[in-house]
């Protein structure tokens, strides 16, 4: 983990060199999608139990970042949605808005 210092200072990076940086989570259901997958993966994976998938899932629905984020789950929307969405955080006025914000 970078720890939040490290995450700032990544973020930070992000922004100035790529301006219109959008990150994507992709975060199906936990319990059907993503609990089966892991399970039958298991000796293949990098964690060693489903206490430790249980906890970096719940990171990636409560990390807060200073980037500009979108949640997909893709068994819930559609390819066609997440590009809408990011077009929308990609627009000039958006983009000004959140540097903006930021300032």
């Amino acid at each position: 983990m970078l720890g939040d210092l490290g995450q700032e200072v990544l973020e930070q990076s992000l922004l100035r060199v790529m301006g219109g940086v959008v990150q994507v989570i992709c975060l199906p259901p936990y319990e059907s999608q993503v609990k089966p997958a892991w399970l039958a993966r298991a000796q293949v994976e990098m964690l060693d139990s489903t206490e430790q998938l249980e906890r970096v899932y719940g990171l990636y629905e409560t990390q807060q970042t200073a980037l500009p984020t979108i949640t997909y789950d893709w068994t819930n929307q559609s390819v066609d949605w997440l590009v809408d969405q990011l077009v929308i955080l990609r627009s000039p006025q958006v983009m000004e808005a959140i540097d903006a914000f930021r300032r």
